[in-house]
């Protein structure tokens, strides 16, 4: 079976899957695709019971009878709570010779095709775990050891994406909040279709007293020092809050010199901000053009669960040091390094230090207590 490599692009289409409005389907069928199979089946249980489904075509089928009854009898699923956040086959969990005699097996799994499926049982919160089946038709080659990597270098963004949607659920962004934005390490700005302010961030506001942008609160909404690019950001402003998409608009400092890159994107009209009313804005999101994303070794830990030590080195290379420098600098052997290196290439689902960095480079900057658990 041949497997596609796990491409930052990949992973970044996972966390945007996981967040999906209409449920867990897309998250299915890119597991699915990342894994090189034809049948992906995952869900979510809170407290017991299952909250959240979703299946690949191949097994959409099988939903309603999982759920009405084969759910209680699933010997795969039960089996597997004794072996949290580890990637196993089936038969780890059941000897093959056991399962065929199952009532399970017999009128659910085998009339499905399914036989020696691989998956993963995972912890998102307290009372609530996340569930993944991989399966192959019994009439193709059946999933062995050496099929495990891929879905294991999957696993720590799999869980922080559905980590986020369950808090998403949970907490409904039906109201966009002060400390929410505040948590942005960069400019983020919302208004409505004539460009009046309803929200700006802290780092907008330092952005505003710095000169490269102007906040008007009575009327003026949000302004650029250069008069045209105040006018492309309003009309920019204005198509994205009518249903536009809205687009890209540098801005000119009072130096001179491009200061920020303005990002405008529309935002639903269900949103309403800290308890009001609903309307129809625009955010815009200020970038400097030099700006790449920042870290600590606090934001890594908490999204990727590194040690403080694993969370240094990954730091480490991501600011151009080699693993003997880092060794060095560190008082440590190099195999201790090449050690926490295998772990930290796991933990977030990167296959070597290129992918790492290349990770990392595309991670959104924001503030070290918006990560902490």
């Amino acid at each position: 079976m041949r497997i596609p490599s796990l491409t930052p692009q990949k992973i970044g289409s996972l966390y945007e899957a996981a967040l999906h409005r209409d449920g867990l389907a897309p998250l299915a069928n890119i597991v699915s695709g990342v894994m090189g199979v034809d049948s992906t089946g995952l869900w979510v249980i809170e407290d017991g019971g299952i909250v959240d489904m979703a299946t690949s075509a191949m097994l959409r089928e099988t939903e309603r009878p999982y759920l009405a009854h084969f759910h209680r009898l699933d010997p795969w699923h039960f089996a597997s709570l004794a072996h949290l956040d580890r990637v196993v086959l089936g038969c780890e969990l059941l000897p093959e010779r056991a399962l065929i005699k199952t009532e399970f097996y017999n009128d659910f799994a085998r009339p499905a095709g399914l036989f020696r499926p691989m998956g993963a049982t995972i912890r998102l919160a307290s009372g609530a775990l996340a569930v993944f089946g991989i399966e192959q038709p019994r009439t193709r080659l059946l999933f062995e050891d050496d099929n495990k990597k891929p879905l294991e270098r999957m696993l720590p963004h799999l869980r922080r994406a559905l980590q986020l949607r369950l808090k998403t659920r949970r907490n409904p962004p039906a109201q966009l909040h002060a400390d929410t934005l505040d948590a942005l390490a960069f400019g983020v700005v919302v208004c409505r279709a004539d460009g009046r302010i309803v929200r700006a961030n802290a780092a907008a506001e330092a952005l505003a007293r710095g000169g490269a942008i102007v906040l008007r609160r009575r009327g003026g909404g949000l302004g650029a020092v250069v008069a045209a690019e105040a006018r492309a950001l309003a009309r920019l402003i204005n198509d994205a809050a009518t249903g536009g998409p809205g687009g890209i608009v540098r801005l000119t400092g009072r130096s001179g010199c491009i200061e920020l890159i303005a990002l405008v994107a529309p935002l639903p009209g269900s949103f309403g901000f800290d308890g009001g009313t609903p309307n129809s804005c625009a955010l815009v999101a200020l970038r400097s053009p030099s700006d790449s994303a920042t870290f600590s070794a606090d934001m890594l830990t908490a999204l990727f669960r590194l040690s403080p030590a694993q969370a240094e080195v990954a730091l480490a290379l991501y600011g151009g040091q080699t693993p003997e420098q880092i060794a060095v600098e560190r008082g440590m052997a190099i195999s201790t390094l090449r050690t926490h290196l295998a772990k930290i290439f796991l933990r977030t689902g990167t296959e070597n230090q290129r992918d790492l960095v290349r990770l990392l480079g595309m991670l959104p900057p924001v503030r070290a207590q918006a990560v902490r658990q």
